[in-house]
């Protein structure tokens, strides 16, 4: 059998789908969650690629979809994820992106605690009575 017709891009959703990646968006490692629902068309053994990488369609994929990361641009700057399926013959989906502006993903910093007068050492408790007033 030969086919004739190119499979239909997958969908993909960075982060929670909204527009920009945030803190909530990164893993563990920094990188920003990306998550592909495979067309119709697709089938086991097709060859799902995302930004350049390719991954072998699996039976599991085409029910429960496929989470993968990718690196995450500086602050301010735009993330473009763009995917193709290719089927067994060779036929390429169109090569579609979905995009995200980068915003804070800097954690902040820690806060400093000062305990006492900041020498280390408690030096007893002082104990205030509210007289009313």
């Amino acid at each position: 059998m030969v086919i004739l017709l190119a499979p239909t891009a997958p969908i993909v959703v960075i982060g929670d789908g909204d527009a920009t990646v945030n803190g909530f968006d990164l893993d563990a490692n920094g990188e920003v969650q990306v998550t592909v629902s495979l067309p119709i068309d697709a089938a086991v053994d097709d060859t799902l690629t995302i930004n350049g990488v390719d991954v072998t369609v699996t039976a599991a994929m085409l029910t429960d979809g496929y989470d993968t990361t990718v690196p995450a641009p500086a602050e301010g700057e735009v993330l473009t994820v763009t995917r193709t399926v290719t089927d067994q013959a060779g036929n390429r989906s169109a090569p579609v992106s979905v995009t995200a502006t980068v915003g804070d993903i800097t954690a902040p910093t820690a806060p400093i605690v000062v305990i006492g007068d900041g020498d280390a050492t408690v030096n007893g408790l002082t104990c205030q009575r509210h007289t009313g007033g």
